[in-house]
């Protein structure tokens, strides 16, 4: 049980290294993953439920499992069964809603329930579950079918090795991660990424460690987007400052204030582009936050498709998602 998939990550990280040792260094197929603090749980109802929600995790929340048979139709090098690991996740799909949506008859919505029932009379003889044995049975089930997709994903890694196009698998499977960041894991990801990024350099900056708030982070984004043009300001008006003690023409001081007012404008029209997406942003500093994780997909694209791999590591968040963001705020203070 304890090498099991649903009760230790080992096998994620070995999947991922089979392929960054064997294909790309930069790709992935799972993101990490982690069993969470439920693998301590006792009871067999218990740990069946667990199983349910990590055996979810592993193959569709955490990866791109549920989307590698887009890989395999483009390259008939690549055998793998996979109607046996499409068969798994569907129950895995299944056994995630019943436990986790509402389902009703009434409702019209109880498809999934009928699924359900019928795989746990599968496995215990009936549809009702009454014993501490029977959640057992279920949960070594489980178990089972985790090893099995765990070897049906080494098996795809082997045949995609020999794949005689690489560089075109390569960027299909490319194409396949940046689509996982584009659905609601990515929200997360980047704000995630962002708050560990903020917490780095506050502690740089000497202070010590604190929790980091999403408004924290939000006026970190604003001071970004507008740093350029804000320094020149703040320079031009420092000059204009001392000048009170060495006074300049008023020739000098009307270029000097041109060169203000020419910054201000180019932070309106930055405004009035981020204004198109997040109207309100003068009134909710929070829209900052929201308008750079909407933009962050096609950054995160610009850097995959014109960045070599060496520059940010793998596709793995704590690589090029801090990549990213380490260049976004490079010289951009806190506070």
């Amino acid at each position: 049980m304890e090498n099991n998939i649903l009760w230790s990550s080992e096998a994620s990280v070995r999947l991922n290294k089979k392929i960054q040792d064997n294909i790309a260094k930069h790709l992935f197929l799972i993101c990490n993953y982690e069993v969470g603090p439920l693998q301590q749980v006792i009871s067999e109802d218990a740990k069946y439920l667990t199983a349910v929600l990590n055996l979810y995790k592993f193959l569709i929340d955490s990866s791109i499992i549920n989307k590698l048979d887009s890989l395999r139709k483009g390259h008939s090098e690549i055998y793998y069964e996979h109607r046996k690991l499409r068969k798994i996740i569907d129950i895995a799909k299944v056994l995630r809603t019943v436990y986790a949506h509402n389902e009703s008859e009434e409702s019209g919505n109880d498809y999934d329930l009928d699924v359900y029932n019928n795989w746990v009379k599968s496995i215990i003889g009936k549809t009702e579950i009454t014993t501490f044995v029977q959640y057992e049975k279920l949960r070594l089930e489980l178990e089972a079918k985790a090893d099995e997709a765990v070897s049906i994903l080494n098996d795809f890694i082997d045949s995609a090795q020999k794949a005689v196009d690489q560089s075109s698998l390569i960027e299909e499977w490319e194409n396949l991660i940046l689509r996982f960041y584009s659905t609601g894991n990515s929200d997360n990801i980047v704000k995630g990424q962002l708050k560990r990024a903020y917490k780095a350099q506050w502690v740089t900056d000497g202070h010590a460690p604190r929790d980091v708030t999403n408004r924290d982070v939000a006026e970190w984004i604003k001071k970004m987007y507008y740093h350029d043009e804000q320094k020149e300001i703040d320079k031009f008006q420092n000059i204009i400052e001392l000048s009170r003690k060495t006074p300049l023409s008023s020739k000098v001081l009307a270029q000097i204030q041109a060169k203000i007012t020419e910054n201000e404008d180019k932070i309106r029209a930055k405004k009035s582009v981020i204004k198109e997406i997040e109207a309100d942003i003068d009134n909710n500093i929070y829209l900052y936050l929201d308008y750079y994780i909407k933009k962050f997909p096609e950054r995160l694209r610009k850097a995959v498709k014109t960045k070599n791999a060496d520059e940010y590591g793998t596709l793995l968040p704590q690589d090029i998602v801090q990549y990213i963001i380490n260049t976004d705020f490079d010289g951009i203070s806190i506070g």
